[in-house]
């Protein structure tokens, strides 16, 4: 054997040693994107392309099963709904400038239950959720609680959602002016005016929703909380590859 090609052979047996480890520690549910970015965040830079290619020679693939999914908005109502103030413009120079919401079902034994999360647009952070086995406001207005109280009841921040009845209802627009906070809402039926958290309840659902089968609420919220949690010391591309905590204590040491 040439020596090129014998160094060849030893640098795909580190990589697939490495890509194996990876994926086994993320419990099958990273594909090729996700591995090539934890590689790059630990020094080995490779390609996507080979990443791909020498997952595709181990045999190894992303769980990616999915479900048919219920409806969680229901914007024909004649409650007030506010302007948006976003249009889709998705940036930030400080924390809690901007919080993004929505809401999302989880499959649990032969029904639905939802979760309601907000976002702080600038670090990426899921700062308050609540499962609930409705689509009640009263849900809505626990995780908006959770988050005050994680982020210390800030003032002045733009709430972005879409014009689902929750985030209309005289309670939940209530709880926002005594908060002075400042209402925004996704023109109607474009799910591209809130992409960020779309983007998060699709990570959610590929990496631990659709991989999983919940018996009770109390499982789900198990296993929910622990994922959430982990994705808070996630590596995101958009933050130059830091979790949304760490680039948090960086900016606000």
């Amino acid at each position: 054997m040439k020596r090129e090609d014998s160094q060849k052979v030893r640098s795909n047996q580190k990589l697939d040693e490495r890509i194996r480890d990876l994926f086994g520690e993320h419990e099958g549910r990273f594909g090729y994107l996700r591995i090539h970015q934890e590689l790059r965040a630990e020094g080995t830079f490779v390609s996507k392309n080979r990443v791909y290619r020498r997952m595709c020679q181990l045999g190894l693939k992303a769980d990616r099963k999915r479900s048919f999914r219920p409806v969680t908005t229901n914007s024909k109502h004649k409650l007030p709904v506010a302007l948006n103030l976003l249009g889709q413009v998705f940036k930030s120079d400080r924390l809690n400038q901007i919080w993004l919401s929505d809401i999302t079902y989880i499959p649990i034994a032969g029904k639905w239950i939802y979760l309601f999360a907000i976002k702080d647009l600038f670090n990426r952070e899921i700062v308050g959720w609540e499962l609930g086995s409705t689509l009640e406001t009263k849900h809505l207005l626990k995780a908006f609680e959770n988050a005050l109280s994680r982020r210390g009841f800030p003032k002045g921040v733009i709430f972005h959602s879409d014009r689902g009845v929750q985030y209309a209802s005289e309670d939940f627009r209530k709880a926002l002016n005594t908060n002075e906070f400042i209402q925004s809402m996704s023109r109607k039926g474009n799910c591209y005016d809130n992409a960020p958290m779309e983007s998060f309840f699709k990570t959610l659902k590929v990496e631990e929703v659709y991989r999983r089968k919940f018996n009770t609420i109390q499982e789900a919220q198990f296993f929910l909380f622990d994922y959430i949690e982990r994705y808070y010391n996630r590596k995101h591309s958009a933050l130059a590859y830091m979790s949304p905590v760490e680039f948090r204590k960086k900016n606000f040491a």
